[in-house]
């Protein structure tokens, strides 16, 4: 009888042994699967699940993954469904918004004019990615689009984002839509986009057409004037100074009008005030992390128009 349960002992643990190694290997195998991109290469919705699955890179690595290799995709409805079951977080979320850039993908094949050592060329007349610019275009002007009569009235409020192209003529072309919005509010964004003034993008020394993402806000708000009760902001998180700003010792202030939604989100109104070398940029991704009580008036929450001030120096 003893030796019986011995031997069923040995089999039980010859078992789990082989159940773990199988498991090792299928781990080990799924590490690599095929449609993660390579090391260096824009990041796309496999690799970011793959990553939030595993559970060995943090949220502050994923989003400096996203930053540093740039996205290749933008996140659908369905899409941000699926990450955010998978553990994504808004930050991450709207990193790799911020990240995309429409365009030829790197792992495609060659440049275009050929390619092999030596042989390489450079069609300048195509539209590169933020990442793949010299100088990326500076957006001198940007005029809001302003709600049509039906949309106020149907009280329409979101986001219309849209996919164009600043040209290296100075025009903006290849406007197309990624989410609108109804009454009239995704032509009224086509229309201010296509008035925007920019200085174009440049590539070793030339002038270079660039892809962007353009979002306008659609919010029906009210000025600090009108409210019964001003909205009030108790954190105002602080903003990056970037490399590049300090290698050239850029110094200044960032002035944003914002909105204060009802909801408690932040929404960018417009620059009145900008900065070079990314510190625009990082006073807005700053300002849209703001705490703060809704406006009130007649005790309900809602939309505030401020002004928003932030101050760089090296």
């Amino acid at each position: 009888m003893l030796g019986l349960a011995a031997l069923a002992l040995f089999i039980a643990a010859a078992s789990l042994a082989l159940w773990l190694q199988t498991s090792e290997a299928s781990a080990t195998h799924a590490q690599t699967p095929a449609n993660v991109p390579a090391v260096g290469d824009p990041i796309n919705k496999e690799w970011l699940l793959y990553a939030l699955r595993a559970g060995r890179l943090g949220e502050a690595e994923i989003i400096r993954q996203v930053e540093g290799r740039t996205s290749s995709f933008f996140p659908t409805a369905e899409d941000e469904k699926e990450l955010r079951a998978a553990g994504a977080t808004t930050r991450m979320l709207e990193a790799v918004r911020q990240s995309f850039r429409q365009g030829p993908q790197t792992e495609s094949g060659p440049p275009p004019g050929g390619g092999g050592p030596g042989a390489a060329s450079v069609d300048y007349t195509r539209p590169f990615r933020q990442n793949e610019v010299t100088r990326r275009a500076l957006i001198t002007f940007k005029p809001e689009p302003g709600f049509t009569e039906e949309a106020r009235k149907n009280d329409v409020e979101g986001v219309v984002r849209l996919r164009a192209v600043l040209n290296a003529s100075g025009s903006v072309t290849n406007i197309s839509v990624v989410k609108g919005l109804p009454d009239g509010l995704t032509e009224k964004a086509i229309a201010a986009a296509r008035q925007i003034r920019f200085t174009p993008a440049e590539k070793d020394g030339r002038a270079v057409s660039q892809y962007v993402v353009l979002e306008y806000n659609f919010t029906i708000y009210m000025d600090e004037d009108d409210v019964d009760e001003r909205a009030v902001i108790f954190e105002k998180p602080p903003a990056e100074y970037t490399e590049e700003a300090r290698r050239n010792n850029t110094r200044g202030k960032v002035v944003l009008q914002v909105i204060l939604t009802k909801s408690g989100s932040v929404t960018i109104y417009y620059v009145e005030q900008g900065l070079p070398h990314g510190l625009t940029e990082k006073a807005a991704a700053a300002a849209g992390r703001i705490k703060f009580k809704p406006a009130l008036v007649k005790g309900r929450p809602v939309s505030q128009r401020t002004t928003v001030e932030y101050t760089f120096s090296p």
